[in-house]
């Protein structure tokens, strides 16, 4: 008679080394990689004692503290990857700009970061990425690498030695009061004065 195992097959995923490791495992690696990415940009980050908040961890920009969620996802379904937007698998429902400010998102084979703002999740328990597809006009693409959220190069409270490359290139749109590009609703093309100046020439 075979001795069960006491982890389930269900429960064991593939790691970014082809081992196989627990979903607990795979968080835990994405929440150092996330830590490591954190300070290397010039951010400070803190943990929560115990898991009892929505958010994983605290980032202090030296303008505002920001809470942050880390998920991740190591392969490809459909050609898409797949993120789970919900804080409890059993009753489903997303996050929300109560629980925490970003969700940021990390697919382990293209090292792709997507710092998504909670409002932009709306009602998706799941989201969809597809950082492999150049000029993927994917719902969530805009946001991939957009640290510049956290931490706009035009605030002049910012953490010394935070080094964040703008997405939309200047801060020429900020400036105008047109708000963030990125975060625009889809067809908002913002003010024609902001554009032209966010794109010279």
């Amino acid at each position: 008679m075979k001795k069960k195992s006491n982890i389930e097959s269900s429960k064991l995923k593939r790691g970014p080394g082809g081992n196989c490791i627990t979903r607990k495992q795979q968080g835990e690696i994405i929440e150092v990689a996330f830590l490591h990415k954190a300070i290397e940009l010039g951010f400070s980050a803190a943990k929560p004692y115990g898991d009892c908040e929505a958010y994983d961890f605290l980032l202090d920009s030296g303008c505002r503290m920001w809470r942050v969620q880390v998920k991740s996802s190591y392969s490809k379904r459909n050609s898409s990857y797949f993120i789970n937007a919900t804080r409890n698998r059993a009753v489903a429902r997303p996050y929300t700009a109560d629980e925490i400010d970003f969700l940021v998102a990390y697919t382990t084979p293209d090292e792709a970061w997507y710092v998504i703002p909670a409002e932009a999740l709306g009602d998706h328990n799941t989201i969809c990425l597809h950082p492999h597809r150049k000029n993927s006009t994917g719902l969530f693409e805009r946001f991939r690498e957009a640290w510049c959220l956290m931490a706009c190069p035009r605030n002049p409270k910012l953490r010394p030695g935070l080094v964040i490359r703008p997405m939309c290139g200047s801060c020429a749109a900020c400036a105008s009061g047109c708000g963030c590009p990125l975060m625009r609703k889809s067809g908002d093309k913002g003010c024609s004065k902001a554009e032209a100046a966010s794109n010279p020439g």
